[in-house]
């Protein structure tokens, strides 16, 4: 049995359980519109709510950059609180939705394997409801969703994770 501790007002095992499947350099190119990066994906479908309006956009860094992004999976169900106490115990935050579609546009084929789930931004539907960006494979065609932040997230999701 691990240890439990409470970090950041979550309460996760000692050490942490997430587990580095793949690591990726990306191009990130922050001048670029979230409606911009949502088309260059390539995805058969885009969630139309993907917007600059409902999502954060990284306006104050108006540059290009090569982001090492990880993709850490779960042995169990986890909450979106759980896994980013656990990236940040790995020295890593969730990665924001730039770098998330950044991924998709960089590596179309990844999300044909698992699910990839990006926490580091969401957008607060009616003022209660978080979603965040989600790539993933339908009947062999790739998407860019939205999925509630919060619940259980099953353990063949991965997490898009960046270096602190």
């Amino acid at each position: 049995q691990a240890l439990l501790i409470r970090h950041n007002g979550v309460i996760i095992p000692q050490q942490a359980i997430g587990t580095i499947v793949s690591v990726h350099d990306v191009p990130v190119d922050r001048r670029q519109t979230v409606e911009v990066m949502r088309d260059r994906t390539g995805c058969d479908y885009k969630n139309p709510n993907i917007t600059t309006l409902n999502l954060p956009h990284d306006k104050g860094r108006k540059k290009r950059e090569v982001v090492r992004i990880h993709l850490v999976g779960y042995p169990k169900r986890m909450g979106s609180e759980a896994v980013e106490a656990d990236l940040d115990l790995m020295g890593k935050r969730t990665a924001t939705s730039d770098e998330t579609m950044s991924l998709a546009i960089a590596f179309p084929d990844l999300q044909r394997h698992r699910p990839i789930v990006g926490l580091g931004s969401f957008w607060l539907r009616s003022g209660a409801y978080r979603y965040v960006v989600v790539l993933l494979e339908d009947a062999a065609k790739r998407d860019l969703c939205l999925f509630a932040w919060g619940g259980g997230w099953v353990s063949s999701e991965l997490f898009a994770a960046v270096d602190k």
